[in-house]
């Protein structure tokens, strides 16, 4: 009995590494849309040759805080070593990371990369040594902020060619100043205050804004933040303190 059921597991098993071996080698850590509206969306791209003959599903993950390279393994034996490289716009150069990858389990590559800018693009390549074979997987995958989803928001392009090329600057000067790790924290901000003007506008003092764009300033009579409304649909010029 015992030895037809390993027999039974071990087909399982050559069923599951065949499938596996046959799919995409990429994949999405995280939804196109998260729950949250101010969520950057994802786009995933894969540029990979044949897999190992163990499989080896790599999930890439990039949000608003980190960057992160899931390695699985499918095979019933640890990878020797994989090393992870890559780019992330505004960042440069990755520092490589190696690891041997357990079965099962896998191995999570974690670079602490906030997002910074309006469009980020990443690009990983990974090196699988396992025994004699050596094998290379290319990937990459982009987060941002579309022009139409900052739209949604209400940010405005103001005298910027772009709604994403004014995020850009106001979020470079400004992000310390409301202490915004990311460009998701900044804008979230901007937009919780965006709806307290209108909803509360008594905690704010109101003067006309100077630029070429009819608008207002809305200084917080407590904390010191600003932002600065359009006139016209109360959109967003700038956010900072």
């Amino acid at each position: 009995m015992r030895l037809k059921l390993n027999s039974y597991l071990c087909s399982l098993l050559v069923m599951i590494m065949l499938f596996a071996s046959g799919t995409n080698v990429f994949a999405s850590g995280i939804p196109i849309h998260g729950s949250d509206q101010y969520t950057p969306k994802v786009t995933l791209e894969e540029d990979t040759i044949e897999p190992l003959p163990n499989a080896i599903p790599i999930t890439l993950t990039p949000s608003h805080e980190r960057l992160v390279v899931h390695v699985g393994n499918i095979g019933v034996d640890p990878l020797d070593s994989v090393t992870v490289t890559g780019s992330a716009t505004d960042y440069g150069t990755l520092a490589p990371q190696t690891a041997k990858v357990p079965p099962v389990i896998g191995t999570s590559f974690v670079w602490n990369v906030p997002m910074t800018k309006a469009v980020m693009n990443y690009y990983v390549t990974i090196t699988v040594v396992d025994g004699s074979q050596t094998r290379v997987l290319y990937g990459s995958a982009k987060l941002e902020f579309s022009e139409s989803h900052l739209a949604a928001l209400g940010w405005n392009a103001g005298t910027f060619s772009s709604r994403g090329a004014s995020l850009n600057y106001h979020f470079s000067k400004h992000r310390a100043e409301v202490n915004a790790a990311n460009m998701h924290d900044y804008i979230f901000a901007a937009g919780t205050c965006r709806q307290d003007v209108i909803n509360n506008p008594s905690n704010y003092r109101k003067t006309a804004n100077s630029g070429s764009i009819p608008a207002h300033k809305y200084k917080n009579n407590n904390d010191g933040r600003f932002i600065i409304l359009t006139d016209s649909n109360n959109e967003i010029l700038s956010f900072g303190r």
